[in-house]
């Protein structure tokens, strides 16, 4: 922003003009003179964008000769309320039902009108210091309203719907005289004169068969008197209050009851009587209503009880449209706004979690690339950013400029689309349309639009108004420049100075551009031409990430486009609270202008022994259209038992437990209870119903279980502990691998967008794992050596916690509250279907009911269009905002099997409800909502965002990932006003289970598995020095050890990409390989593979038959590799695992001495054939259970020993054997 540091001098002349009522146009007759000062040259201090300012910087700018300007036409007229009071007041509008043939097929069709409007008094009171009250002090009268269209036909003709809906703006404004008599003492009399304003109004709807659209507007009845007679007028009948008015007390105004003063809507005399009238584009006849539009005209104030009005809650000024323009010869300063938001990525399901990162894609490269029309990318930002360990991206922008506590947000331009001319920009008639399908607004008949006529532009409107839009926005293509390498796209502008990335300097520094700021100004053909219609314009942007594989994008190879999300309305994601700093909102926002939808739980269930899932039936029985009547709302509980590997959405959902079950098996228990009455639950993995399963559910269980769950949520409250005080979990700060706290047993974390993570931990370790990425967060850890707590913290943690006596809780709040007012009909009207079926389920055709209080959407919100409104606060605790709808509009929400809920307030005018009551749940179809004019909140709710369909499609197993077999279709999205966007990328896991013909896991320490890329490159798997087989990551024995003994885990591979292969060596032996083994990666896989990995006996016997104990024999492997061992003491030897190939048993060794093999033969007698050296080679195709008996040529020598003559034998004689050999072979 600007700042200027001395006044200008403003001359308000005491006529400005005429004023016509009927045209309401002002005819100016003089000026108003607007002079700057002429001493030395003035200083304006000049501000950074963003919020809060930092430092600001002085420039001079030379007003010297200036001089006086005057401002002609409709002027900039400053309004300076100093202790001006405000006081408010609703009007009811509304049109009696009419029966009309709307499609012209001779059935009667019915059209409502109804709406209302708010009232704004605002002014200083005058001091009168006498009786009677005749000094007055002007305000202002400011009306805003609506007045809604609906149209039901009976039985549509042919191309027609069976309902219209339109909605129109209703405006007034005027002056409103104020005073108070000043005698004293205090509180002083009050008086509010009468007043009488028209009102007029305008939209647009198609109300027909046609696709044009119609203008509806408030009929003009005209040729019957004067023109206040010919509008629908707004009147006040003014009064007196004795004794209301302390300026002393803070100061306030108290108006008593009762009193006679009243306003309303009057109708004019006859036989004028304005009612709302709809003008078709093709036939101008058009629609108009036949009664007068009425009104309940209340009292001021309406409230039974004395009434008090801060005077200080009133505005300072107000402006009217009017720029006062200079051309500065000494700075130009742009406007130029940018949002920030950080992007944060996950794989696309979530049946495998990396031990230390989870889903999270790290080390992931994120690329924005502007698009212009015809979704065609014209610019690749500088941008680039990577994913840090909790998957968000990190990178400071390329270009320096943002405010500390942005330096890790990516940084866009915004793209927004400024609509708010509204019935300024259309005016009350139309341009006949010139061939080009614009209707161009126009107001006082003139051919020339208010936006143009105001501003003195006329004569551009008359020759290039056929290229002029009023708003839009632009972009210019660097590659159009003609001065290309020098523009900050271009390729001159680099970082040679420093501090780092690209400032001032860069420029003042550079050999290049020696300081020299407009060789960077782009030289652009069409952006140099006084009109539009050449220019390009500026759609948005889309976000790219790109992925080679491995936990940390740690694969060879070139990164692949795992997804592109649309970002049409860059506002719709940014940031818009103030975390690190202020803790508080940026200033004051428009609420974006996107839909809105709720947000999920995500539950993988990797196995259990039951889901229970309790809901109410609701029904009909009676066929009377009615629900909810006595005996019609049953509860139920159905018990699901085939739930191995099926994901859950659950909406709606107020919290989790999660509780400890057997530490052994790894299973916990899960209990799901709803925020309002329902929630709604969606099986993924079941395509008949593709979106949600499970409406009106009051209870979801899940027992025995081994889950992951996940929420995307600005947390309010996560704990886990340990029931029993023992302090057994540990935290790894930045997920990193390195514990640094132990010995926990609370730990606990919220406020702050985070998205939490709970898996299991490694078999065996009955352990779970919880993974927070969040920004600016809080934490603490409670041991019994002290409490560990962290605010503001943005830093992943990864906390590991036993399953014996753990709890773990996590909650959330989501729901919508849409602020209605009282009127003469209904507030909410429901067109859609009730039940599980939402084709053939009981029709509600524009049911109404009265919903004066509010309404709140809940579940199975799909789409929700609030109106146009300003933010007036954002929760730091939890994920609420406030808004505040700028005047009285309508609100639509899309549900599907969807539970909204209402209110209505005393006294109301209306249906009040029907038997199941004030709500309706499992609803497919629209709300129609409204007038909606007051302060509401919304809950939890996100901006969907549409992503590449390579995940979608037939051709996609229904996974999550898949938008078709989502809630809503959607797994993208941004957390309302956080500037947190989640993405789920196409990326998912290989679980290879390696196992011999017997089913029995290959060894880690003698196995290496290759996975093979589409581009052929590999990732080994590969045995592990001893001393780092647990702890190297990417070994097999760490593998075996985090996911099972034989699962061989590939992490985070891009979808759509194939084919995968598989090559398995054994001891040097390849085993196994098929280069096509996934022909085209859709989804986690998990594969056996059963590997030419064998068993082998051997019983080595001397030439008796006698088992040769503790032999030694040479032997060469499959792969080459020739080794001697030797028997078990009963001549046994194994080989567990082996290779396919060919096995040489060459010979063995026995008292010293190497020894042919003699014989070798199966149990039964079957010779096998040995070399003519002697060795036995075997082929071995498969598994030899039955032992192979290998004979030595060892046999038993026995001396006896005799006399001389032989004939006795001589005992205890000594006998020495020798021979040549060696100690061992």
């Amino acid at each position: 922003w600007v700042e200027y540091t001395d006044t200008w001098d403003i001359d308000y002349p005491p006529v400005f003009g005429t004023f016509d009522a009927y045209l309401k146009q002002l005819t100016p007759g003089n000026t108003i003179d607007i002079t700057v000062p002429d001493d030395d040259p003035t200083e304006i201090t000049v501000s950074d964008l963003d919020y809060p300012a930092p430092a600001p910087t002085t420039q001079d700018i030379d007003f010297d000769n200036w001089g006086t300007t005057s401002v002609p036409d409709p002027a900039t007229l400053g309004v300076p309320l100093l202790n001006a009071l405000i006081m408010k007041r609703h009007v009811d509008l509304s049109v009696a039902s009419e029966t009309v043939d709307w499609d012209g097929d001779g059935a009667d069709d019915t059209v409502e009108t109804s709406g209302g409007v708010e009232v704004t008094l605002m002014a200083s009171p005058a001091a009168d210091t006498a009786a009677p009250i005749d000094t007055y002090g002007i305000g202002l009268v400011n009306v805003t309203g609506s007045l809604e269209i609906l149209a039901t036909l009976s039985t549509p003709a042919a191309g027609w719907a069976d309902m219209y809906h339109g909605s129109f703006p209703i405006r007034g404004a005027g002056l409103v005289r104020m005073a108070t008599l000043w005698v004293a003492p205090a509180p002083y009399d009050f008086r509010i004169d009468d007043f009488s304003l028209p009102l007029g109004g305008q939209g647009l709807a198609n109300m027909d068969d046609d696709a044009n659209p119609e203008v509806l507007q408030l009929e003009y009845v005209t040729g019957v008197g004067t023109p206040w007679q010919e509008l629908l007028v707004l009147t006040l009948t003014g009064a007196t209050w004795a004794d209301a008015w302390d300026p002393a007390r803070e100061p306030e105004l108290i108006l008593e009851q009762p009193t006679t003063a009243t306003f309303g809507v009057t109708d004019p005399i006859a036989p004028a009587d304005p009612g709302a009238q709809i003008v078709d584009m093709d036939i101008p006849a058009g629609f108009v209503t036949n009664d007068p539009i009425t009104t309940s005209g209340p009292t001021i104030p309406v409230d039974a009880v004395d009434e008090t009005i801060n005077v200080l809650d009133a505005l300072s000024g107000i402006w009217i449209e009017r720029e006062v323009k200079m051309n500065f010869t000494s700075n130009n300063l742009l406007n130029a706004t940018v949002f920030y938001a950080k992007f944060c990525v996950q794989d696309a399901d979530m049946q495998i979690q990396h031990p230390e990162v989870g889903d999270k894609l790290v080390e992931a490269p994120v690329s924005i690339n502007l698009k212009t029309g015809g979704d065609r990318a014209y610019y690749l930002t500088k941008n680039l950013l990577t994913t840090d360990n909790g998957g968000c991206t990190n990178e400071p922008h390329k270009y320096r400029g943002y405010l500390p506590q942005f330096s890790t947000f990516a940084r866009f331009p915004n793209g927004t689309e400024w609509t708010s001319l509204r019935w300024y920009a259309i005016g009350f008639d139309w341009i006949p349309d010139d061939g080009d399908g614009v209707y161009e607004p126009d107001v006082d008949g003139n051919d020339i639009p208010d936006w143009f006529d105001v501003r003195g532009l006329d004569s551009f409107w008359e020759k290039f108004g056929e290229d002029v839009w009023l708003y839009d926005e632009l972009a210019y293509l660097p590659e159009d420049a003609r001065n290309y390498e020098d523009i900050p796209e271009g390729p001159n502008l680099r970082d040679v100075a420093s501090p780092r990335w690209i400032g001032d300097e860069d420029v003042k520094e550079s050999n290049y551009f020696n300081g020299n700021w407009s060789m960077m100004v782009a030289d652009v053909e069409y952006a140099n031409t006084l009109t539009l219609k050449d220019d390009k314009d500026y759609t948005g942007f889309d976000v790219v990430v790109k992925w080679k594989g491995g936990a940390r994008n740690n694969y060879p190879g070139v990164e692949k486009i795992v997804d592109t999300i649309r970002v049409k309305n860059p506002y719709a994601i940014a940031l818009l609270f103030d975390y690190e700093v202020n803790e508080d909102i940026f200033g004051q926002w428009v609420l974006p202008n996107v839909e809105l939808a709720n947000n999920k739980w995500l539950v993988k269930v990797h196995s259990a022994s039951s889901i229970e899932i309790t809901y109410d039936l609701i029904y009909d029985l009676d066929g009377d259209g009615n629900i909810g009547e006595a005996g019609e709302v049953i509860s139920h509980t159905e018990t699901l038992t085939d739930v191995k590997d099926v994901t859950l959405e659950i909406i709606g959902a107020y919290y989790v437990y999660m509780y400890g079950d057997d530490p052994t098996l790894g299973t916990v228990d899960l209990d799901f209870d709803p925020y309002w009455d329902y929630m709604i639950m969606n099986i993924i993995e079941n395509t008949t119903d593709p979106w949600v399963d499970y409406a009106n559910v009051t209870d979801i269980k899940i027992n025995d279980a081994i889950v992951t769950l996940k929420l995307h949520d600005v947390q309010y409250d996560f704990y886990v502990y340990n029931t029993e005080d023992a302090a057994v979990g540990t935290v790894d700060v930045n997920a990193d691998g390195s514990v640094e706290y132990t010995g926990l047993y609370d730990i606990g974390a919220y406020y702050g967008p985070m998205e939490i993570e709970v898996f299991p931990g490694q078999p065996g370790s009955g352990t779970y794992r919880v993974l927070i990425s969040g920004y600016d967060y809080y934490w603490y850890a409670d041991s019994y050596d002290g409490y560990i707590e962290f605010d503001d913290f943005t830093s992943p943690i990864l906390i590991t916690f036993p399953i014996d006596n753990m709890e773990l809780y996590m909650e959330q709040y989501e729901d919508a509250e849409l602020d209605t007012v009282d009127v003469s009909g209904d507030e909410i009207s429901l067109a859609g279907r009730l039940g599980p079926n939402p084709n053939t389920g009981l029709k509600l055709n524009h049911r109404s009911f009265d919903a004066s209080e509010w309404v709140n959407a809940i579940v199975g919100i799909t789409a929700l269009k609030l109106p146009i409104s300003m933010i007036t606060y954002i929760d730091e605790y939890y994920h609420r905002f406030d808004y505040m709808p700028l005047w009285s509009q309508n609100a639509t929400i899309e549900a599907y099997r969807g539970f909204i809920d209402w209110d209505n307030v005393a006294g109301f005018v209306g249906t009040p409800s029907w038997d199941l009551g004030t709500l309706v749940t499992d609803f497919t179809g629209t709300a129609y909502v409204g007038p909606v004019e007051e302060l509401g909140y919304v809950e939890s709710f996100v901006v969907p965002l549409p992503d590449y369909d390579k995940d979608e499609g037939p051709m996609i197993p229904a996974i999550l990932g898949n938008d078709d077999y989502e809630f809503g279709g959607y797994d993208d999205f941004a957390l309302t006003a956080t500037g947190i966007v989640y993405i789920t990328a196409n990326v998912h896991d290989i679980d290879f289970y390696v196992v011999d013909n017997l089913g029995n896991p290959a060894p880690s320490g003698d196995t290496e598995v290759r996975l093979i890329l589409p581009n052929g490159e590999e990732v080994a798997r590969t045995p592990a020095p001893p001393e780092l087989a647990d702890e190297l990551i990417g070994s097999l024995a760490w593998s075996y050890k985090w996911f099972g003994e034989g699962h061989v885990v590939y992490f985070q591979l891009p979808g759509a990409e194939g084919p995968y292969g598989v090559r398995v060596l054994y001891h040097g032996t390849e085993v196994y390989f098929d280069r096509d083994e996934i022909d085209v990666l859709y989804k986690t896989e998990f594969i056996d593979l059963v590997v030419k990995i064998f068993k082998i006996k051997l019983i080595f016997m001397d030439c008796q038959g006698n088992l040769i104990p503790d032999l030694w024999f040479k032997y060469t492997l499959p792969n080459g590799h020739t080794d001697w061992d030797h028997t078990t003491d009963e001549g046994e030897y194994d080989f567990p695992y082996i290779s396919g190939g060919i096995i040489t048993i060459h010979a063995a060794w026995w008292k010293g001495v190497e020894v042919p093999l003699m014989k070798a033969m199966h149990p039964n007698g079957t010779e096998l054939p040995l070399t003519a050296d002697g060795e036995l080679k075997l082929n071995i195709e498969e598994g030899i259970d039955a032992p192979i008996i290998i004979k030595i040529p060892i046999k038993d020598i026995i001396f006896y020993t005799y006399n001389f003559e032989g004939d006795y034998k001589i005992p205890r004689l000594n006998i020495t054997l020798t021979w040549v050999g060696t100690p061992k072979p």
